[in-house]
């Protein structure tokens, strides 16, 4: 069976996990205030749609596709009715690690919640602070955001290297080091996954430690949309683990020009004992 890759991103547009209520009952509508039946009628159906609410198969859908993003860098967009009419005067969008998912009592019904830390608001003159949303529970590190008050959420980056996708970012990708001395960014250490099934066998000996390596992205890979090769001249090493390599393709599908070199060198024993590269982004 092909691995599960995590999506570019994820767009709720029926949240399984919101519970009807009172509350909520009209959201969405525009045709002016509800007749006085109307309301009635409105009220009684969610109160029913309420009693017999339960995280059905949807739900537990949605949590297991959010579950692939834990390890990640995310942007979250979160939700109000107002969008429906004015989609820019949502809640500002939120950046954080999404550490983990977590299921928890909220009064009489299971609720499902996503830990971030290293949370920042994306500065806007538009919308409202998306802060009060977040909640603290005792013996749980970081902040919970409830899943059912999320619209959109995507990844843009993996944690390890957060921070220095952040800086490459900031500088154009230029990297340049605050003395002017360089012009490059250290950026990520990696061992080339799947050395075994292709060519590496054939040249490693011909491989030398600082030798470039060529990374190539393939977006159409049927197995992970974040895919990126590792060639030395013209043969294919491998590719950059799964769990690495987000914040690289990240870096080249906006245009950034990265240098990758071996930093390990080749192994003498079995494949597995590896055969590392390090990668910095390029001016």
């Amino acid at each position: 069976m092909a691995p599960t890759t995590a999506p570019r991103k994820i767009t709720i547009t029926k949240n399984h996990w919101r519970v009807p209520s009172v509350e909520r009952a009209f959201d969405g509508r525009v045709a002016g205030d509800p007749s006085e039946e109307e309301r009635c009628q409105r009220i009684d159906k969610v109160l029913k749609e309420r009693a017999n609410w339960k995280a059905g198969k949807g739900a537990i859908q949605l949590l297991e596709q959010l579950m692939m993003y834990v390890g990640c860098r995310v942007r979250l967009q979160l939700w109000d009715p107002i969008m429906l009419m004015l989609d820019d005067e949502g809640p500002r969008p939120l950046e954080a690690d999404f550490n983990d998912v977590v299921l928890l009592k909220d009064g009489e019904f299971l609720q499902a919640y996503i830990v971030i830390d290293s949370l920042r608001e994306i500065a806007s003159t538009k919308g409202a602070s998306a802060l009060r949303c977040l909640v603290n529970r005792a013996g749980i590190e970081g902040q919970l955001v409830p899943l059912y008050e999320i619209n959109e959420i995507w990844p843009v980056g993996d944690k390890k290297s957060t921070a220095l996708l952040a800086a490459a970012l900031a500088t154009g990708g230029t990297g340049e080091a605050e003395n002017g001395a360089g012009s490059q960014l250290s950026f990520q250490e990696s061992f080339v996954a799947g050395l075994p099934y292709y060519e590496f066998d054939s040249v490693c000996s011909q491989i030398s430690l600082g030798d470039e390596v060529r990374l190539v992205r393939k977006p159409e890979n049927a197995h992970d949309v974040y895919a990126v090769e590792v060639w030395w001249k013209s043969h294919m090493l491998g590719h950059i683990p799964r769990d690495e390599n987000i914040s690289i393709s990240n870096l080249m599908d906006a245009g950034r020009q990265l240098v990758a070199r071996v930093s390990t060198p080749c192994p003498e024993g079995p494949y597995w004992s590896g055969l590392g590269i390090h990668i910095s982004t390029k001016r």
